[in-house]
């Protein structure tokens, strides 16, 4: 199956029209999150550049408190809803539930780091923390290797004996983002069982601005 292609950490008008050109899957935007990034974005120019992106899916990345979430879900009214700070599984259940009723999907992060894990999961094992989400309503897992204590680090590869480990549990659809580039997308399409490609600075100029030859070669790597 060809694996579908997010843009992520769009900041302008400009980017979203560079990624509907080269029909980009998914438009990602970075909005309120709780550590300082260069890609976030305010929610009232998240909700014009998510009203620019249509009839494109999008993706609003966020995290923190279940409320705040619940309710900027209901500003933005992006397709995908992506937790990608410290919520706990019961929190994440929560704001499931409160999306589903507005037909917008979460993706929940399985942490790599054990201490996340048992943080927000009460697992050690990452088998039982994808069973856990093989049990709820999470519409898919992303593995990423930014998280929240490097959100705004370069050079980050995807931790590939993790990646594979979920992949061998889940029985949801698997995002994996962090480090992909037109040198490695060959490895990430070769994989099976993954549904998305999440890419954000490996088609950037700079943090914040997407470079167009960048992102033209990936969609023709992605293609062939």
């Amino acid at each position: 199956m060809e694996k579908k292609i997010k843009i992520c950490g769009i900041t302008n008008e400009e980017d979203v029209e560079l990624c509907k050109k080269f029909n980009v899957d998914i438009l990602g935007f970075v909005v309120d999150y709780p550590v300082k990034v260069p890609w976030n974005i305010e929610k009232d120019i998240a909700k014009n550049l998510i009203k620019t992106a249509k009839p494109f899916k999008t993706c609003v990345v966020t995290g923190g408190d279940v409320d705040k979430i619940v309710q900027l879900a209901k500003y933005l009214k992006p397709d995908y809803i992506q937790l990608h700070y410290k919520e706990t599984f019961e929190e994440t259940i929560s704001i499931v539930d409160k999306l589903n009723k507005l037909n917008i999907k979460v993706i929940k992060t399985a942490p790599l780091d054990i201490e996340d894990r048992l943080m927000q999961f009460n697992e050690e094992d990452v088998k039982n923390v994808v069973l856990k989400l093989n049990s709820s309503d999470v519409f898919a897992v992303l593995i990423d290797s930014r998280n929240y204590k490097n959100a705004d680090k370069n050079g980050a590869s995807v931790n590939l004996k993790f990646l594979n480990e979920v992949i061998k549990f889940s029985e949801k659809p698997i995002v994996v983002g962090g480090g992909i580039t037109n040198d490695n997308i060959s490895l990430f399409k070769k994989l099976d069982g993954i549904y998305c490609l999440d890419i954000m600075t490996g088609v950037e100029k700079y943090a914040g601005k997407k470079d167009e030859n960048k992102l033209k070669e990936l969609i023709s790597n992605k293609e062939n």
